[in-house]
């Protein structure tokens, strides 16, 4: 363990995780790297489940509200990011050396209350703000390429060990080092699978799409949805229909953009061996039972409704056919508002996709061996018992 280390933490969405990274967090003292692939986009707020302003000035986070959906945003990009990022808090913990024990670490912050734990009620998500103008050129929108601060993350600041959600037990003040062996330590959480693999592993080299390809395959995916896209990679790369994720649309509009490109099938360039990084890495799964994280994922999408997601998704109709907004909880409100489904039925569908969608995540990622799990409600109570185990 004698090394620098990253904690992932990773599972289905509404699990937890969020909560759970902050507690974690602000127990090493440490800094978080987002791994989701929307909750970068300043657009999006409310349908994301976005860290609230008061969890965001909790920990320092990397990778919210970094870029705008009119930029590309991929795996390849966040890799190139993640691993800055990384070297950046490794960097700056060892200029600030380490705590003794029950002193503050180096890079605490003073701490709002503690977000909730994973089995109380959901932390509600950031308030809906109208979309900013994004037909202003990329290089003067906000980007980790031109600045490294996230929104809403303050100077560091002396550390005040913030008080326990109820009916949890407090948040030990001992240092880092007396966990990790003095390394310096980050922390990333996130439930896009694509990303972590890139983080850990590296990713295959995918060549370039060839111009107005991407453009074509998003307008199918638009006009036919997942089932247009199913039958045309079905047809185009029946490699892929048979050992991909055919029921993920981006990794299906990802294929038919390679083989539309190339001729090829994406699986015939996926033989990059994995990266080894100068670094440990110690991946954490949290999981609940089936039927706790359905009544999560319901109670969420109606606290979503409650606190205005369909406004934020109006706001945002001009620009619908944008790729970052091919997701579930904007597509089938954008539905609605086309006249082409009630309210009810959209947000019935938006709690069904949800479902499927935390389904995918658990495929994904109970296929990784070196995935510790953990029921996300004995994490929250106690998150360093397990990051502390070798």
């Amino acid at each position: 363990m004698n090394q620098p280390t990253v904690i992932v933490i990773a599972g289905p969405t509404a699990v937890g995780k969020t909560a759970a990274a902050i507690r974690l967090a602000q127990s090493l003292h440490t800094e978080i790297i987002s791994a989701d692939s929307r909750q970068c986009f300043t657009e999006l707020n409310i349908g994301v489940a976005k860290p609230t302003p008061e969890e965001l000035q909790a920990v320092h986070h990397y990778f919210i509200n970094s870029h705008s959906i009119r930029q590309e945003v991929n795996a390849a990009l966040f890799e190139e990011l993640a691993l800055q990022w990384t070297d950046e808090i490794f960097r700056k913990q060892v200029a600030a050396g380490p705590s003794a024990p029950g002193q503050p670490g180096p890079l605490a912050r003073p701490a709002p209350p503690l977000p909730a734990a994973p089995h109380a009620p959901v932390t509600p998500a950031s308030p809906a703000r109208p979309a900013p103008a994004i037909d202003q050129p990329a290089s003067s929108m906000t980007s980790p390429l031109n600045d490294p601060s996230p929104a809403g993350a303050p100077a560091p600041g002396a550390f005040a060990p913030a008080p326990a959600a109820p009916g949890q037990p407090a948040v030990a003040p001992a240092a880092p080092a007396a966990l990790l062996l003095g390394q310096p330590t980050a922390v990333m959480v996130g439930g896009t699978g694509l990303y972590i693999k890139a983080f850990c592993e590296g990713l295959d080299e995918i060549p370039s799409i060839r111009p107005g390809i991407r453009e074509q395959v998003l307008a199918l995916y638009v006009a036919s949805g997942i089932e247009g896209l199913q039958h045309q990679v079905k047809s185009e790369d029946p490699a892929f229909y048979t050992e991909g994720e055919i029921h993920n649309p981006q990794r299906l509009m990802r294929a038919l953009e390679v083989v539309r490109s190339t001729g090829q099938s994406i699986l015939s360039f996926r033989n990059r061996p994995k990266q080894q990084r100068p670094f440990r890495i110690k991946k954490i799964g949290l999981h609940l039972p089936k039927e706790g994280l359905h009544q999560r994922i319901h109670d969420r999408v109606d606290q979503m409704m409650d606190q205005g997601l369909l406004e934020e998704v109006k706001s945002l109709l001009p620009y619908k056919e944008v790729n970052a907004l091919q997701t579930v909880g904007y597509r089938e409100l954008f539905d609605y508002l086309d006249g082409k489904c009630s309210l009810s039925q959209a947000v019935d569908e938006i709690k069904k996709n949800t479902r499927h969608y935390a389904k995918r995540q658990m495929t994904w990622f109970r296929k990784d061996p070196s995935i510790q799990w953990v029921d996300a409600r004995e994490f929250g109570e106690n998150p360093i018992k397990f990051v502390s185990q070798p």
